[in-house]
């Protein structure tokens, strides 16, 4: 589908405005990514922020510090845990989803896209910071992979903006819904193949050094499409 998912019943926000959802742990945001969510937010009013959250003196740190960056506390928004099948439906019923750099959201990454959300990241040099640059390029939507913080930010501007934004982001989810069923990042047996030609290749680079070689990075691009 290429429209949001109906948010009754999963607690969100009903309100008619528009969400940008991060359902990363909080540990994940950090100040200067915070700050910038709440500078893109200050300009596109339309735009609401949904956390996860299960502890309420956190949330209103959150709450506090948007507060300061021009964001009303009315605007932003937290909601707890849900079971498997309303969490992806929650997923899908974001506009846009946010992740967070330097640790990523991963396997929440991986159930935005399967629900077919847009998730904008850009990776940084550490293995955690680089998993949903790896997903999206396993899906094909490269587009929402920025180059650094800059690129980030310009990146959610342009799809939050009140005139273009709606398209591209109904561009984007019809993308990733038509991805679910021929992506690699969707595709178990697929991966599981690769991670068995890895280890072989490498137990047969072992055997024929006479165990003096020493393996210990696994590389699966041909698994996820991508580095």
């Amino acid at each position: 589908p290429s429209d949001p998912h109906p948010r009754p019943g999963l607690d969100l926000p009903l309100a008619p405005q528009a969400l940008v959802c991060s359902f990363n742990a909080f540990y994940k945001v950090q100040p200067l990514q915070f700050s910038l969510w709440s500078r893109v937010l200050s300009v596109r009013p339309k735009y609401s922020l949904v956390l996860r959250s299960k502890n309420g003196q956190t949330e209103g740190c959150f709450a506090e510090e948007a507060s300061k960056l021009g964001v009303g506390r009315e605007r932003v928004h937290f909601t707890g845990d849900l079971s498997g099948d309303a969490h992806v439906k929650r997923c899908a019923a974001c506009e846009l989803v946010l992740d967070t750099d330097h640790f990523n959201g991963i396997t929440t990454t991986a159930t935005v896209l399967w629900a077919g959300s847009p998730v904008v990241t850009f990776p940084t040099e550490n293995n955690a910071g680089r998993c949903s640059a790896t997903m999206l390029n396993s899906v094909g939507a490269t587009e929402l992979i920025a180059r650094d913080r800059r690129d980030y930010e310009r990146l959610l501007l342009a799809l939050t903006h009140p005139e273009s934004g709606p398209a591209k982001l109904k561009v984007l989810r019809s993308k990733l819904s038509a991805a679910r069923m021929s992506a690699p990042l969707f595709q178990p047996r697929h991966m599981a193949a690769a991670y068995e030609r890895y280890f072989f290749s490498e137990w047969e680079a072992v055997v024929h050094s006479g165990g003096g070689v020493k393996t210990h990075s696994i590389v699966l691009s041909g698994a996820l499409g991508g580095g």
